[in-house]
């Protein structure tokens, strides 16, 4: 359920300078956009672009090796139990 805070966050998720690496791979290279509220995004890449990486990080379910995302106005890693409530991640 989304509380009455994140009904009134017109910025429902930010990206800013995101990178991920698994040891000696870098597969998240320093990208930043956001998403406002009604808006329809995609990512878009050939295989091993990153992008399920991407996503695993702003679900909460990767931890960015650097980098800052919010989702709802709540900042991913200092609160990711309140996003992961609010998007409700099914895996």
């Amino acid at each position: 359920m989304i509380d009455s805070l994140s009904e009134h966050v017109d910025e429902v998720i930010s990206v800013e300078s995101l990178n991920k690496r698994f040891g000696d791979l870098v597969a998240v290279d320093d990208i930043s956009f956001s998403v406002r509220r009604g808006e329809v995004f995609g990512i878009l890449g050939p295989n091993g672009a990153g992008k399920t990486t991407t996503l695993e990080c702003i679900e909460g379910l990767q931890e960015p090796s650097s980098g800052r995302i919010s989702v709802l106005g709540t900042e991913i890693a200092r609160d990711p139990n309140t996003v992961k409530e609010r998007i409700g991640v099914q895996l």
